[in-house]
């Protein structure tokens, strides 16, 4: 019998965003959330976005808050990565409430990938093509 040498590759989703939980929100970013949607109680908030990242070609700013994903309804950032684990190279719609507009926004979202011997290092990839469809 021979013993295997094998190797699994680690890799993650990579999107190039901070995420928390809306009700971990500061209160000064739930109040200007609510102000504008306020029959909506759940999401992803998104705290900030780097510039050049996938995220920002999507169209995500620092502010919004993601309510669905692939069309899957979003109430947490774990619930937000088992949706898009195994969805690295694809692009799939999300709707983000911009509270800064009030607008309900439909998105498309490129989840990249990265390795562990990639993690934390610079530049991100870049493939933007931005594409906002307002709706209501």
């Amino acid at each position: 019998m021979g013993f295997c040498h094998c190797i699994r590759r680690f890799s993650r989703p990579l999107l190039g965003m901070e995420m928390t939980n809306l009700y971990a929100a500061s209160l000064r970013n739930l109040d200007r959330i609510n102000l504008k949607f306020p029959n909506d109680s759940y999401g992803v908030f998104v705290e900030k976005v780097i510039e050049g990242s996938l995220a920002e070609c999507a169209g995500i700013l620092s502010g919004d808050v993601i309510v669905q994903c692939a069309g899957n309804f979003v109430r947490s950032v774990l619930e937000f990565y088992g949706i898009i684990w195994d969805k690295r190279g694809e692009s799939m719609e999300v709707v983000v409430l911009r509270s800064r507009t009030g607008d309900h926004l439909n998105l498309t979202l490129k989840v990249g990938e990265t390795s562990s011997d990639k993690i934390n290092r610079w530049p991100l990839p870049t493939m933007c093509k931005v594409g906002v469809k307002r709706v209501r």
